[in-house]
């Protein structure tokens, strides 16, 4: 692995900029309903969250705290109508491979989209009041700010510091949640994965570093635990459409609707720990090796590949379309 400090790439500056314009692009889509929109905003809010503190590092002000403070609002608004619309690809999906009764699963279809169109004008309004305008003015700002080095020495120890906080929340996570069947401890570890990944592209993006393989590695375990995580949501959403307007015509199946998705959110942990020790060593070889890459000093030969981890479920099936844009 090339030392970051001896040729940086894209820079910092680039990369907030770059990200800026795509969220201003994406919310523009996102306010008039556009599924692909809400996705992309949401998860480029999510690479900005992991900017933004390396860069309030080199350039501190309150232009650098408002924004990350704005952004941290837009993805959890983003995230509640987001999810409403991999449950309803969800739905759909599975109700076709499975042969579920097309009157419960069109009373289910018709609760989730009532929910979904009243978290969409829950987003209009509070984005209405955020004003997207002046945070690109923020963003534009902080990326100018950045622009006389593209990655000045403090903030390479901030990202170096962010980078090691990172993979050992993963490995803690992994260790936390163990072997068994523990929704809410597999959720900690997607999560953990998931800014794991993100940071890792702050890497290859401003400082240069060869990670694809990690990052790779990474998506690929979250595109496992995300399916997991997708499907409980929607067992539990289910479970509330049977308890709602709709209840008559959904309790008859609901049980059996949500026995299947129990089994493939079963399914799903078997395929998470078979990658299980490959992800932990991943995470500890990025402290170990990437850390000291980026603060310049020659890193030991990287012991794991990051493509020992399965790149596919066992069953062989490429994720639903919604699903598979987990970024």
């Amino acid at each position: 692995m090339a030392h970051a400090t001896t040729r940086l790439r894209a820079g910092l500056d680039t990369s907030v900029a770059t990200h800026a314009g795509t969220l201003e692009h994406e919310l523009a889509r996102a306010r008039h309903g556009d599924v692909r929109g809400i996705h992309r905003a949401r998860t480029t809010s999510r690479r900005l969250r992991e900017a933004l503190p390396v860069a309030a590092v080199a350039v501190p002000g309150a232009s650098t705290d408002r924004a990350r403070r704005d952004i941290r609002r837009l993805t959890r608004w983003l995230g509640k109508v987001r999810e409403l619309d991999v449950a309803l690809a969800e739905l759909t999906a599975a109700a076709t491979r499975h042969g579920w009764n097309a009157a419960a699963v069109g009373a289910i279809e018709r609760t989730l989209a009532a929910e979904r169109a009243r978290r969409f004008a829950d987003f209009v309004l509070k984005l209405d009041d955020l004003d997207a305008g002046r945070l690109r003015t923020r963003l534009d700002a902080i990326a100018a700010g950045l622009s006389a080095d593209p990655l000045p020495r403090l903030a390479e120890r901030a990202l170096a510091r962010r980078l090691r906080h990172r993979a050992v929340r993963l490995v803690a996570a992994i260790d936390a949640a163990g072997t068994v069947y523990i929704p809410e401890r597999l959720h900690a570890v997607r999560i953990a994965a998931k800014k794991l990944r993100y940071t890792l592209e702050l890497a290859r993006d401003a400082a240069g570093l060869p990670v694809g393989r990690q990052i790779g590695a990474l998506r690929r375990t979250q595109d496992v635990l995300g399916h997991l995580h997708d499907l409980q949501v929607l067992e539990g959403l289910v479970n509330a459409s049977a308890a709602g307007p709709a209840g008559r015509v959904v309790a008859k199946y609901a049980s059996a609707i949500t026995q299947t998705l129990e089994r493939a959110c079963r399914e799903q942990h078997a395929l998470f720990l078979g990658r299980r020790a490959a992800l932990a060593s991943l995470a500890r070889r990025t402290d170990e090796q990437v850390v000291r890459s980026l603060l310049g000093h020659r890193p030991r030969v990287m012991k794991l590949d990051a493509a020992a981890l399965p790149r596919h479920d066992a069953s062989g099936h490429r994720r639903h379309g919604l699903r598979s844009g987990r970024r």
